[in-house]
C-alpha cells in the first residue's frame, strides 16, 4: 500500500507543475487579450492618468492597438501646477515589452504628428522609490514633423521638425538628431556623452538670423551664430561664432577618471554674457578638469583682465569638495559706475562644496576702497556662503582701517552682514546688517522682496554725511528707518537730525544753526516716489510739506514758518509761507509766498511785508520775478525787479521800487564783486529817512564804453555837516573816471553853527578788476582844516591802499600793503584832542593823541603790534595834573594782549586783557566770540575827580577816592565777574541844575553774574540824604537797587530851588533794565521873571471857539525803560512877571533811558496873574504835558472884577504857540473891554496917551507888534512896573514899580495933586505876607496875608 503511495508522489508533483505553468500560459495570453481590448485599455488609460511624476499627470484620449507592440493615441496632455504645458496630438508607438526585464526601455519607432509646448512646466522633487524600474533607454526611429513651441518659452513662437535616434543608460548615452525651423535653425548632432555628460562625437548648430537661437542669445538683428562639436578619440573641440567671428573655443579631453577642458570665451561679444563682461575685462581664459570617478581631482582656473578664479578639489560621492579658492578682481565696482565710490581689488580665499549644496568659507579681502573724501586701506574679514534649492545664505564681519584724504587716520571700519538670498522667490532677509565706514553707518535688519511681488519689512539705524552721495548741500545724517510693504509698494518711515549742514546758500545759514530735526514717509510706488509727509525743524525754522518723484520731475509744496530770521543787515521777525517747486532738477520751477510781521535792513523797518517770488533753477542758473512790499516808518515800500543769478554773475532788470516818496527805476548787474563788470541805468530821485539828505536826484549809467553819475542831495545832515548839500559828478571813459564831491553846509561846535566845506577830486579806472583810484582831499570846520591824498588799488593779492593827511594838529598816515604779507600799518603825529572833540561835539578837552602799528597776515593768521598814547589830557578848566594813558596792542601766535594803563599825581590804574583767539586774513578778521573767553583785569586806585571830568559835560563835577580791584572775562561767563567797587567822600556837583551830592559812598561787590551793593548814601549840601542799596544780575541775571531821597535838594539856582523825597528803584529781568518809582516835590519855588530871556514871543488871539486834540503816545518794547511818577500838592510856588501862583503837578516819566517822555499836568491850585497892569485871579487853569515840552497843551482861565464888569482872559494852546481870548461880562466889544479893564472907562473918555496906550495893547493882543511906549520904558530904566492911568478920584497916576529883593516888592503912586503913596509888598514865609500901604491924603493900612494848605 505504501509503496503505490510512493511511487505515485513524482507523478503527481509533475502533473501539480504542468497544471501551474499551464494555468501561467492562460493568465497572460487572458491578460494580453484583455489590454488589447477595449475594457483593457480603459484600465491602462485609468491607471497613467492616477499617475504623477515630479508633480506631473497625464491625461490620454483615444488609445488604440496593442499596448503591447504596436499602439496609437490621439492626444496626450501634460498638466502641471499651472496646467498644460505639452499637448502631444496622432502618436503612434512600436515597441517591444521583453526588455523590460532588463530595465530598459525599447521604442523602435515614435511618431507624434503634433507637438504643442505651451509653457515651462514647473516640476516637482519627490521623494526616492528605490532603484528604479527603468534605467536604460533605447528609442530609434523619433519622427516630430510638426512642433509648435510658444512665445512664452522664448520669446518667440518656433515651428520646427526634429528627426533621429536616442539611448541612454548610467554609463551615459548618444543621441543621434536632426532638426530645422520655420526660421531657418539647424542642428545635427551625432553625439555620446559619459556618465557626467561629457559629450564626444560631433554636431553642428546653425542660428538663423531672427531665429530661435538667435533670440535666445538675444542678438543683434541680422546676426548669425554657428557651433561646432567635434570629437576624436578622447578628444572634443567645440568651436562657436557669431557672423563667423569666434566667442568661445574650448577643448575637451577625456582621461581615466577625469576630464579636462581647456578654451577662452568673449563675454563681451555674447549678449547674455555682456552684464558680467565688464567684470571681466575681456577675452576670459578657462582651464578645468573635471572628476569622473570617486576620488578622481577636480581644478578650475578661470582668467581674465580683471578677474582670477582658482580652485582644486576632489570627488567624494556625489559631491566635489573643495580645498582650494580663489578669487582676485580688480575694480570690481568700475562698471556699476558710482560717483565717487570704488574699490581696488577684492580677493577672497578659502574652502568649499559642489554638490546638492554648494558651500564657501573663507576669508574675503577688499583694500583701497575709496569714496568721496574718504579711503579704506583694507577690509578683511571672514565670510560664509552657502546655496541649496535656489537659497543663497551669506554671514560676513569685515573690519578694517580708514584714512582721509588728507592722510588723517580714522580707525574702526567695519562692515558686517548675515542673511539669505532666496533666487527664486526673489528675497533678501538680513538678519544682521551693521556697516561702520567713516561718514556712513547702517545697522539694522529685515526682509525685502525684489521681484514680481514686491515685499519689504526693515528696520534699522542709519548715521551718513550726505556728501558721499552727491555735491552740493551736505549734512551729517542721523536717524531710524523703517521699511514695509502696503498694497502700494514698500513705505518707509524715516526719522532723524541733520547737522554740520553745508554747502548752502549764505542767506540759509541761519535757519540751520544747531542743527535740523526732520521727519519724512516715503512710499515707493510703481514708477514714482511719493512723499505724502514730511516735517523739518530747527531754533528758528519750522516746515512740512509734501512731495513726489515721477518720470524724472519732481514736485513738492511747503509750508514753512521762521520766528526771528537775521543775515547780515536783514532781519525779519514771524515769517511765514509757502513755497512750491516743480519740474526735473535740471530745470526746477519755484514758486514762494511769504509773510513777515518786521523786515529790517540797516535804518529800514519794513512792517507787514509780503514777499513774492516765480522763477525757475536750470543747470545752475536761477532766474526769477519778484515783488516786495509793505509799510514802514518812511512810507510804502513797493519794489519789483527780475533777477537773474547765473556762474557767480547776477543781473537786475525792470527793477521798479519806491519807499515813500523816495524811487529808484532801471537796472543793474554784475559778476560778484568784480567792479570791472558792474553795469547800471538807474534813476534815483525822491527822499527817504534812509538816506540823510531832505531830497535827492541821482542818474547813474555805467556802460562798457563810459560812465555818466551826476547826482545832487540837499539837506544832507551826516556826521559833522548839517543841512548840508552834496554834489557827485562822475563822467569819462571806464579806464579813466574823473569825479568831483562837493559838500557845503554847516556843523555844530561848542554849541555853535560854523560853516563847514569839503571837496574831493580824483580819478578811478572801472575797467580792470584792479580799480585804480587817486584823490586828493579838503575839509574846512569853522578853524579846523583836514587836507590829504587817498590811493586805492585791488592787487592780485588784495586791496593795495594808502591814506596821508595833515590837519587837527598833527598828521595821521594808513597804508595797506597786499605785497608784503598783506600789511597795514598806521601812523598818528601828535593830532589834537579838543579839535578832534569839536568834531565829534563832546567837550573840549586838552592833550594830543600819537601812535603807531602795524598787523601783517602770517600764514591764515594776523600778527601786529599797535601802541598809542594820550598824552596831557584834562579839561580846559581843571586844575588838576594832566593825566596819560597808553594803550599798547599784542597778537601773536593767536594769542591777544591788551594793556591800559593812566597815570597822574593822584591816581593811578592799570586795565588787562589777555587769551586765545582766532584771526583770519579776510572779514571778520577776528572771531567772535572767542572759543576760549578772554580774561581781564581792572585796578583803579586815587582820586576819581581828574579823569572822569574829561568825560563829564561842563559845569559838572565829581571828586572822591576810588578802589576798585575787578576781574573779568570777555565775553563775560558765569562765574567770570569777581571784585569790588568803592568810591568814599565822594562830591557831585552840577552846576546847571544847582545840584550838589556831597559824602558820597558807594560799596560794590562783583561776584559771577551779581552786583551786590550794600550801601549807597550821599547828603546834599543844602540839605536832604540820599540812601540805597540791593543786588543787581549781569548777563540773564535779575535784581533790583532801591534807592531814597528825603527832602534833597536838586535844584538851587538863582531862578528858584525844589526839594523832593521818595523811592526810585532799579530793577533788571533778563530782557529789561527799568528805573521806576516816585518822587514827590515837598518844596520848590521858581521867578520866572529869573528865567533866560528868549526873543519876543508872537500870541495868537483867537475869540472864537477852538477844541484841542489830546495826542496819545505809545512806547515799544525796549531793553531800557523809564517809569517814574513825579507829583506836588499845591508845593510849588510860581512867580514872577506878574506871576504869583502855587501849582499842583502829576507828571510821569517813561520810555526807554535815551529818549524819556514827560506826560501828565500841571493845575494852579491858587494865584493871581498880572495882565496888562491890572490884576486878575486865576480859576480852573490846567497845564498838560506833552512828549514835546513846547507843544505841552494850555488851558489857563484868569478873571478880574470891576463894578462894571467881570473880565475873563484864557489862554490856550501851546507854549509855543499860546492863544489869549479875551470876553466880558456883560458882553462888551473889544476895545471897550480892554479900556475899562486899563483905565476903568469907555474909550471915548481917554486921554491921548491913553488912546495910544490902548491901540498898542490891541496890537499885541492881535499878534502884531504893536508899539508898547511903556514896556520899552520899563525895559530901558529897569522898572518891573510902570503905569500911567487914573486913580479913584478920575485924577492922572503915575505907577512905578520894583523888586528890591526875591521877597520884597516897592510901588509908588503919584498923582497930578497930593503926595505920593506907597505900598510895599514883603513875603515874609512860604504861608505868610505883609502889605503895607499909604494912600494920598488918606490914612496907611497894613494887610497880612496867611494861607494854609490842607493836604
Amino acid at each position: 500500500m505504501s509503496d503505490r503511495v510512493t511511487n505515485k508522489w513524482p507523478k503527481r508533483i509533475g502533473l501539480t507543475l504542468l497544471g501551474v505553468f499551464a494555468g501561467l500560459i492562460i493568465a497572460v495570453l487572458t491578460l494580453m487579450l484583455l489590454l488589447q481590448s477595449g475594457p483593457g485599455r480603459n484600465f491602462v488609460e485609468s491607471r497613467i492618468e492616477g499617475m504623477e511624476i515630479v508633480g506631473q499627470t497625464v491625461e490620454l484620449e483615444g488609445l488604440t492597438g496593442s499596448v503591447l507592440g504596436s499602439f496609437g493615441i490621439d492626444r496626450i496632455t501634460l498638466k502641471g501646477r499651472d496646467g498644460p504645458w505639452l499637448v502631444a496630438r496622432d502618436v503612434r508607438v512600436d515597441w517591444g515589452p521583453r526588455a523590460l526585464l532588463s530595465k530598459t526601455l525599447n521604442i523602435d519607432s515614435v511618431r507624434v504628428g503634433e507637438l504643442d509646448v505651451l509653457q515651462r512646466p514647473i516640476l516637482v522633487r519627490g521623494e526616492s522609490g528605490g532603484d528604479p524600474a527603468i534605467t536604460n533607454f533605447v528609442i530609434k526611429g523619433i519622427d516630430l514633423p510638426d512642433v509648435s513651441v510658444a512665445e512664452i518659452l522664448f520669446g518667440q513662437a518656433i515651428n520646427l521638425s526634429a528627426s533621429g535616434n536616442f539611448l541612454h543608460d548610467p554609463d551615459g548615452g548618444g543621441a543621434v538628431i536632426s532638426a530645422t525651423s520655420d526660421k531657418g535653425d539647424i542642428v545635427a548632432t551625432n553625439l555620446i556623452w559619459s556618465r557626467l555628460l561629457v559629450l564626444s562625437g560631433d554636431a553642428h548648430i546653425e542660428g538663423a538670423p531672427g531665429g530661435l537661437l538667435a533670440g535666445l542669445l538675444r542678438l543683434e538683428p541680422g546676426q548669425r551664430v554657428t557651433a561646432d562639436v567635434s570629437t576624436q578619440s578622447q578628444q572634443t573641440t567645440v568651436s562657436a561664432k557669431i557672423d563667423g567671428i569666434d566667442f568661445a573655443n574650448l577643448t575637451i579631453e577625456r582621461g581615466q577618471s577625469s576630464a579636462s577642458v581647456v578654451g577662452s570665451i568673449e563675454p563681451s561679444r555674447l549678449p547674455p554674457l555682456e552684464r558680467i563682461a565688464p567684470y571681466l575685462g575681456g577675452t576670459t581664459h578657462i582651464d578645468a578638469v573635471l572628476p569622473l570617478d570617486q576620488g578622481a581631482r577636480a581644478s578650475l582656473t578661470l582668467r581674465s583682465p580683471r578677474l582670477i578664479l582658482e580652485a582644486t578639489g576632489e570627488r567624494r560621492g556625489d559631491t566635489i569638495v573643495l580645498d582650494r579658492v580663489m578669487l582676485n578682481a580688480a575694480d570690481p565696482l568700475q562698471p556699476l559706475e558710482l560717483d565717487g565710490i570704488a574699490i581696488g581689488r577684492i580677493i577672497a580665499e578659502g574652502r568649499g562644496v559642489i554638490g546638492e549644496v554648494y558651500e564657501f568659507d573663507g576669508t574675503i579681502e577688499g583694500t583701497t576702497l575709496h569714496y568721496q573724501n574718504y579711503h579704506v586701506d583694507r577690509l578683511t574679514g571672514p565670510i560664509i556662503l552657502s546655496f541649496s534649492d535656489g537659497v543663497l545664505g551669506f554671514d560676513t564681519a569685515l573690519r578694517g582701517h580708514a584714512s582721509q584724504s588728507a592722510m588723517t587716520s580714522v580707525s574702526g571700519a567695519k562692515l558686517v552682514a548675515k542673511g539669505t538670498v532666496n533666487l527664486s522667490g526673489r528675497t533678501l532677509a538680513l538678519t544682521q546688517a551693521d556697516i561702520n565706514l567713516p561718514g556712513l553707518a547702517v545697522r539694522g535688519q529685515g526682509k525685502i522682496g525684489y521681484g514680481a511681488s514686491k515685499t519689504a519689512d526693515f528696520t534699522g539705524r542709519y548715521d551718513m554725511n550726505t556728501a558721499l552721495f552727491r555735491d552740493g548741500p551736505s549734512a551729517t545724517l542721523t536717524g531710524r528707518a523703517t521699511v514695509k510693504q502696503t498694497a502700494k509698494g514698500p513705505v518707509a518711515e524715516l526719522s532723524g537730525q541733520a547737522q554740520n549742514i553745508a554747502n548752502i546758500p549764505n542767506a540759509a545759514e541761519p535757519l540751520v544753526v544747531g542743527g535740523l530735526t526732520y521727519t519724512a514717509r516715503v512710499q515707493f510706488e510703481q514708477g514714482r516716489i511719493v512723499v505724502p509727509r514730511f516735517t523739518a525743524k530747527t531754533e528758528r525754522l519750522t516746515a512740512s510739506g509734501t512731495g513726489r518723484w515721477q518720470g524724472g520731475r519732481l514736485s513738492s509744496d511747503i509750508q514753512y514758518r521762521v520766528d526771528q530770521y537775521e543775515f547780515g543787515a536783514v532781519s525779519a521777525d514771524n515769517v511765514s509761507g509757502t513755497a512750491n517747486l516743480s519740474g526735473p532738477p535740471r530745470a526746477l520751477a519755484f514758486e514762494t509766498n511769504l509773510i513777515t510781521s518786521t523786515l529790517k535792513s540797516g535804518a529800514l523797518n519794513v512792517a507787514d511785508a509780503a514777499l513774492s517770488a516765480v522763477g525757475t533753477y536750470s543747470d545752475g542758473v536761477i532766474a526769477l520775478s519778484g515783488i516786495l512790499a509793505g509799510d514802514s516808518a518812511q512810507g510804502r515800500v513797493q519794489t519789483q525787479a527780475d533777477i537773474r543769478l547765473a556762474n557767480g554773475g547776477w543781473d537786475v532788470t525792470a527793477l521798479d521800487g519806491s519807499l515813500g516818496t523816495f524811487k529808484a527805476t532801471g537796472s543793474l548787474s554784475g559778476t560778484g564783486s568784480d567792479i570791472a563788470s558792474i553795469h547800471a541805468d538807474l534813476v534815483l530821485s525822491g527822499t527817504s529817512d534812509l538816506i540823510p539828505a531832505e531830497s535827492m536826484a541821482a542818474n547813474v549809467l555805467i556802460s562798457d564804453s563810459k560812465v555818466d553819475i551826476d547826482a545832487t542831495l540837499n539837506g544832507v545832515t551826516a556826521g559833522p555837516l548839517q543841512n548840508g548839500t552834496v554834489h557827485i559828478l562822475a563822467q569819462g571813459p571806464r579806464e579813466a573816471v574823473t569825479y568831483q564831491v562837493d559838500a557845503e553846509g554847516t556843523t555844530i561846535i561848542e554849541n555853535l553853527e560854523r560853516p563847514l566845506n569839503a571837496r574831493a577830486n580824483g580819478l578811478v579806472d572801472l575797467s580792470d578788476s584792479a580799480f585804480a583810484s587817486q584823490t586828493d582831499f579838503d575839509v574846512a570846520i569853522s578853524d579846523l582844516a583836514l587836507a590829504g591824498t587817498a590811493s586805492v588799488q585791488r592787487a592780485e593779492t588784495g586791496w593795495d591802499a594808502a591814506i596821508n593827511a595833515t590837519g587837527l594838529g598833527g598828521a595821521f598816515t594808513l597804508v595797506l600793503d597786499p605785497t608784503e604779507a598783506g600789511t597795514l600799518s598806521f601812523k598818528l603825529e601828535r593830532l589834537s584832542v579838543p579839535k578832534l572833540a569839536r568834531l565829534i561835539g563832546r567837550p573840549a578837552t586838552e592833550g594830543t593823541i600819537s601812535g603807531q602799528g602795524r598787523f601783517a597776515i602770517i600764514a591764515d593768521h594776523i600778527e601786529g603790534t599797535a601802541r598809542v598814547s594820550l598824552d596831557d589830557l584834562r579839561s580846559p578848566i581843571s586844575d588838576s595834573e594832566p593825566i596819560t594813558v597808553a594803550i599798547n596792542l599784542s597778537l601773536a601766535n593767536e594769542q591777544l594782549a591788551l594793556s591800559l594803563g593812566a597815570t597822574e599825581g593822584g591816581l593811578s590804574g592799570q586795565a588787562r586783557l589777555a587769551g586765545a583767539v582766532d584771526t583770519f586774513p579776510r572779514a571778520p578778521f577776528l572771531l567772535y566770540p572767542p572759543a576760549v573767553p578772554l580774561s581781564g583785569s581792572a585796578d583803579l586806585r586815587g582820586e576819581i575827580g581828574p579823569i572822569v571830568e574829561i568825560f563829564l559835560p561842563p559845569r559838572t563835577n565829581v571828586a572822591g577816592q576810588i578802589e576798585t580791584d575787578i576781574q573779568f572775562t570777555v565775553p563775560s561767563t558765569r562765574t567770570g565777574l569777581q571784585g569790588h567797587i568803592a568810591l568814599s567822600d565822594g562830591v557831585f556837583e552840577q552846576g546847571a541844575l544847582g545840584l550838589e551830592l556831597i559824602d558820597i559812598t558807594v560799596l560794590a561787590e562783583l561776584s559771577g553774574q551779581t552786583i551786590t551793593v550794600p550801601r549807597v548814601s550821599a547828603r546834599g549840601r543844602d540839605g536832604g540824604t540820599l540812601e540805597g542799596s540791593g543786588r543787581m544780575g549781569l548777563g540773564e541775571g535779575t535784581g533790583t537797587v532801591d534807592i531814597k531821597a528825603e527832602k534833597l535838594r536838586v535844584m538851587s539856582r538863582r531862578e528858584g530851588q525844589a526839594e523832593v523825597s521818595g523811592t526810585l528803584d532799579i530793577s533788571r529781568t533778563t530782557a529789561l533794565l527799568r528805573l521806576g518809582g516816585m518822587l514827590r516835590v515837598t518844596d520848590a519855588d521858581l521867578n520866572i521873571a529869573r528865567l533866560p530871556k528868549p526873543g519876543l514871543p508872537t500870541l495868537e488871539v483867537d475869540f472864537g471857539e477852538q477844541t484841542a486834540e489830546e495826542e496819545t503816545r505809545s512806547f515799544a518794547s525796549t531793553a531800557t525803560e523809564i517809569d517814574v511818577r513825579i507829583v506836588s500838592d499845591g508845593r510849588i510856588n510860581v512867580r514872577g512877571r506878574g506871576l504869583n501862583a502855587a501849582m499842583n503837578l502829576d507828571a510821569a516819566i517813561r520810555g526807554p533811558f535815551d529818549a524819556p517822555v514827560v506826560t501828565g499836568q500841571m493845575s494852579i491850585e491858587r494865584g493871581r496873574f498880572d495882565f496888562l497892569s491890572k490884576r486878575f485871579e486865576f480859576r480852573e487853569s490846567v497845564v498838560t504835558l506833552r512828549e514835546n515840552i513846547l507843544q505841552s497843551r494850555l488851558s489857563l482861565e484868569a478873571v478880574r472884577q470891576t463894578s462894571e464888569l467881570t473880565a475873563v482872559v484864557a489862554i490856550t494852546g501851546t507854549l509855543e504857540r499860546p492863544e489869549i481870548k479875551l470876553t466880558s461880562e456883560p458882553n462888551l466889544p473889544e476895545d471897550e473891554v480892554l479900556s475899562r479893564i486899563l483905565f476903568g472907562r469907555s474909550p471915548t473918555q481917554l486921554t491921548a496917551i491913553e488912546t495910544a496906550r490902548l491901540a498898542a495893547a490891541i496890537g499885541q493882543l492881535s499878534g502884531g507888534s504893536g508899539f508898547d511906549l511903556f514896556g520899552t520904558l520899563e525895559n530901558a530904566i529897569g522898572l518891573d512896573t510902570l503905569e500911567i492911568g487914573q486913580n479913584d478920584t478920575g485924577q492922572t497916576q503915575l505907577t512905578t514899580g520894583k523888586y528890591l529883593s526875591d521877597n520884597v516888592y516897592l510901588e509908588i503912586r503919584s498923582a497930578a495933586e497930593g503926595s505920593p503913596g506907597v505900598a510895599v509888598e514883603w513875603q515874609v514865609r512860604e504861608n505868610i505876607s505883609l502889605e503895607a500901604e499909604t494912600v494920598p491924603n488918606e490914612s496907611q493900612r497894613l494887610t497880612v496875608q496867611w494861607k494854609k494848605d490842607f493836604d
